[in-house]
């Protein structure tokens, strides 16, 4: 029975899933900052951030975990830095009073900064999965960018003191995305809100880790039986 037992609790725990959680760099409304432009039909262009705030970093896995991100951008390096580019722009159209401009994946995004012990830069992917669009309110002048982000890197440090792995998913099934909004004029603007979504796993055992831990269950269950049929 208790081999039994023991060689059913391995395979239960060799089955488990590494189990998910959203990562969110992002500022408070009390820190905008940044300088972003972007290309128009009378001058096309990429979208490009400079010197995005980024004050904090967030896990929420049904608990909640944040640091302060520092030493990047603002003043004194005070914040995190977020720098971003898009690839090349496509078009844009008016619907009312929005005008919709559309920019092709790639580019590059990166955050810097010192959150928790780790330093220099706190994650990186090669751009973006798929178009990145932009409305703007004629009327308003506030704006939103959004995007989905490729595959990429948290700081290996950032990503222990989490409790996840350092490869992010990217992808819109992974919900690695850019959201940022601006108070804008035509081809610029200033950003208020500056959010990086991550969808990151915690790890879990390597199937040798696994292996290792079963067969110590096992010898532990035959060695408790003989133990008792003495």
């Amino acid at each position: 029975m208790n081999r039994f037992f023991l060689g059913l609790s391995f395979a239960a725990l060799s089955l488990l899933p590494a189990s998910a959680a959203t990562v969110i760099f992002d500022n408070s409304s009390a820190h905008p900052g940044g300088s972003l432009t972007f290309g128009t039909a009378s001058g096309p262009g990429p979208v490009t951030l400079s010197s995005g705030v980024i004050d904090e970093v967030t896990k929420i896995d049904g608990s909640i975990i944040t640091f302060g991100v520092t030493g990047g951008c603002g003043p004194a390096s005070a914040y995190g830095c977020l720098n971003m580019t898009t690839g090349s722009f496509i078009d844009q159209f008016t619907v009312g009073n929005t005008t919709t401009y559309r920019y092709n994946g790639g580019g590059s995004l990166q955050i810097d900064g010192t959150a928790d012990g780790a330093s220099g830069v706190l994650f990186s992917t090669v751009g973006f999965d798929g178009i990145i669009t932009l409305n703007v309110n004629n009327l308003t002048q506030l704006a939103s960018l959004s995007g989905t982000l490729n595959p990429g890197v948290l700081n290996p440090v950032l990503a222990a003191a989490l409790g996840l792995s350092p490869t992010i998913p990217g992808g819109t099934d992974a919900n690695s995305a850019l959201q940022i909004t601006i108070t804008s004029g035509i081809g610029s603007g200033r950003p208020t809100t500056n959010s990086v979504q991550l969808s990151a796993t915690s790890p879990v055992p390597e199937p040798a880790s696994l292996g290792l831990m079963g067969a110590a269950l096992i010898l532990g269950g035959l060695a408790r039986r003989k133990y008792f049929h003495r």
